[in-house]
């Protein structure tokens, strides 16, 4: 495993076949944090050669306007086959998150959220490894 980790403490680490993205606990996502999260992902996507991903953490999206979702939504879109299983604790699905799933898809990223570890695995297609 191989781990790259921002300044924000965000580590990207490759695992059997995906990148794992973790989050610092209560880690509040801001309109100006788009850009570096979504760069550091797409690096990591291409330094590994892997578009699946699942991205986890305790985050609060509440700060993201509709703006914001729409361009995270095209970033997603960027990454060639991107498919990325969000485990975000205590996150409810709102309009924000299907807007998101939405932009994301017409760009060609397939994004899911989910409540449970392994239907985020099964849904990318992988096992994690004990």
């Amino acid at each position: 495993m191989q781990n790259l980790e921002s300044n924000n403490g965000v580590v990207i680490t490759f695992r059997d076949g995906y990148l794992h993205i973790t989050h610092p606990d209560n880690f509040v996502i801001l309109p100006g944090d788009l850009e570096g999260l979504w760069n550091n992902q797409a690096e990591a996507c291409k330094m590994f050669d892997c578009p699946l991903v699942l991205n986890e953490g305790n985050i609060d999206l509440s700060k993201l306007k509709a703006f914001d979702t729409y361009y995270a939504g095209t970033q997603a879109g960027e990454i060639d086959c991107l498919r990325m299983a969000c485990l975000f604790t205590n996150h409810q699905l709102d309009e924000k998150s299907e807007f998101f799933k939405s932009v994301a898809a017409h760009r060609g990223a397939l994004v899911e959220f989910f409540t449970d570890r392994a239907e985020a695995l099964e849904w990318l297609g992988v096992s994690e490894k004990v």
